[in-house]
């Protein structure tokens, strides 16, 4: 089913985004691998290509410190060379600092908000129309269980995942 479909995925280099990535591949998607660490997105590329998966692409991004203007070459760059996007696995996640909201550094919280919320809205508004290009595109978020069960100390790292929840919904109705 996956065969010839162009799939991001966020935070691709470590953890689920590269299981994820992998399994992906496993199943002849090409994978576009995003994430701001480039030696581990090419540690995963060359393990795909010894598997003799599909090629993935390396797209160095740090989603923290990104423009505007990266997201929309990050979008002319897939148009031009896919013509479309068939998915988006939105994975990317900092946590920040498990403390009260007291003593939260600001900073801190900037950060995760950025990469954890507004990158995945960014992100997504970017690649829209490419999505739709596709016969069945799809966008996929990874959340977290405090969404529903909120714990103190969590802050930044439970409201971004609230706030990807509530525009999963969003879109869904939308598109």
């Amino acid at each position: 089913m996956l065969a010839k479909k162009i799939i991001l995925v966020t935070g691709a280099s470590r953890g689920i985004g590269k299981a994820v990535a992998q399994a992906l591949a496993e199943k002849n998607a090409t994978v576009i691998l995003l994430s701001r660490t480039i030696k581990d997105l090419e540690t995963l590329s060359d393990e795909i290509v010894a598997q003799q998966y599909p090629q993935p692409v390396i797209y160095p991004f740090n989603l923290c410190s990104a423009t505007l203007e990266d997201y929309d070459d990050l979008r002319r760059n897939i148009e031009s060379n896919y013509g479309k996007l068939d998915g988006i696995i939105h994975n990317a996640g900092i946590l920040g600092t498990l403390t009260p909201i007291e003593h939260v550094n600001l900073q801190t919280w900037y950060q995760v908000m950025q990469v954890n919320l507004n990158a995945t809205i960014i992100l997504t508004q970017a690649t829209l129309p490419l999505l739709k290009k596709s016969a069945a595109g799809s966008i996929i978020f990874t959340i977290t269980e405090l969404n529903n069960t909120p714990k103190a100390n969590w802050g930044a790292y439970a409201v971004a995942s609230s706030g990807c929840e509530t525009i999963m919904h969003m879109l869904a109705e939308e598109c």
